[in-house]
């Protein structure tokens, strides 16, 4: 399972929503206060499928979603999820601080072949170092992802990595003798191609995607020592 199909599937569903509305189909009254819970909650478990493993920020993500789902059906009576949200969000933030490798910017080395990374209301930064690089999916929402591609190798002429940014920013960073091509759809948002193509490009890098309101940014360097 794609992280992008449901990135996808929720930007499709706003739009529908707000189309209509707009065309006087459908009073959606308080069902914009179902959208982010879903959003959460589905987030939450996608990110759990693809990484097969409960994060606490995955976990928190389903958990005071269904809260919220709860309390706008009626059945948490006067309890507030937000006397959950705010105070778990501090904790989380200062959990990350505490038990933030002390790696410098990196927060993970990737060696494998294919590079997967969801982030939400959240940051991350990866280091790739595998020797065949193949593919990557990206996928951002309120939040940010930084790749460092420096340290990659690859025996195709072609890999490929999609990119989804919802209110959000992704940046990529390849090495000098990598050609980019981007075919990135931007709605209220921007994809900047900052690369300087070489002549003879060992491998050629196709970046497609889409931005809402977001950015990517990608641009190349010298491959580190």
């Amino acid at each position: 399972m794609k992280s992008r199909y449901f990135f996808g599937a929720m930007v499709i569903l706003i739009g529908v929503i707000m189309l209509l509305q707009n065309l006087g189909f459908m009073d959606t009254g308080t069902l914009w206060h179902y959208i982010i819970p879903l959003f959460m909650v589905g987030m939450g478990l996608s990110n759990i499928i693809v990484k097969k493993r409960v994060s606490a920020l995955d976990g928190f993500l389903v958990v005071v979603g269904e809260l919220f789902l709860c309390k706008y059906a009626g059945f948490l009576g006067d309890f507030d999820p937000w006397k959950i949200l705010v105070p778990g969000t501090i904790i989380l933030i200062g959990a990350r601080f505490i038990f933030k490798r002390k790696t410098g910017y990196r927060d993970m080395s990737v060696a494998d072949n294919k590079i997967e990374a969801n982030a939400f209301f959240s940051g991350s930064e990866l280091v790739c170092s595998s020797n065949n690089f193949e593919y990557g999916d990206l996928n951002v929402a309120f939040g940010g992802i930084k790749v460092d591609l420096r340290n990659a190798d690859t025996n195709l002429s072609v890999c490929h990595m999609d990119v989804n940014a919802v209110f959000g920013g992704i940046e990529i960073i390849v090495p000098e003798d990598w050609g980019v091509l981007a075919r990135v759809t931007p709605v209220f948002g921007g994809c900047e191609n900052r690369t300087v193509s070489p002549q003879n490009p060992r491998t050629v890098l196709t970046i497609a995607g889409s931005t809402l309101c977001g950015g990517i940014e990608i641009y190349n360097k010298p491959r580190s020592i």
